[in-house]
């Protein structure tokens, strides 16, 4: 197993927390198919509690997990807007890259050579989010 120190770049899917390690000079990357900010624009659900009133606080910090990262891969030009009108990131920041496919098999992947780099990935349901492949 690596240890922190050991990692060659963090990719982080979502924004729930930071995965930031500052005290390690290693890229920060997000990859991003929301942001609060959006949702606020969504009618509000019958029987839901309104999230609204947390707005604020949730804002501040989302943002600064935002100005943490080294690049923010969003899967939308939508996003991408919303991260630099809502949030004020500078578009030099981030990548719009799509979501890719949505494939009924996964093809057949060719063996590559890899340059030893180790990518941590820090979400949820990494063989379901291709993160074997």
């Amino acid at each position: 197993e690596k240890n922190c120190n050991q990692f060659d770049l963090i990719l982080q899917s979502g924004v729930l927390f930071s995965a930031s390690l500052e005290q390690l000079d290693i890229p920060y990357c997000l990859c991003l198919d929301h942001t609060y900010a959006i949702s606020k624009h969504y009618s509000a659900i019958k029987d839901l509690q309104n999230p609204r009133c947390a707005s604020g606080k949730w804002e501040i910090l989302e943002k600064k997990v935002y100005e943490k990262a080294d690049i923010i891969f969003t899967m939308s030009r939508f996003v991408e807007s919303s991260l630099i009108n809502d949030y004020g990131i500078l578009k030099d920041k981030i990548k719009v890259v799509g979501s890719g496919p949505n494939l009924d098999t996964i093809p057949q992947m060719q063996v590559r050579k890899h340059d030893n780099k180790t990518i941590l990935f820090v979400g949820k349901d990494f063989k379901r989010k291709g993160g074997d492949i």
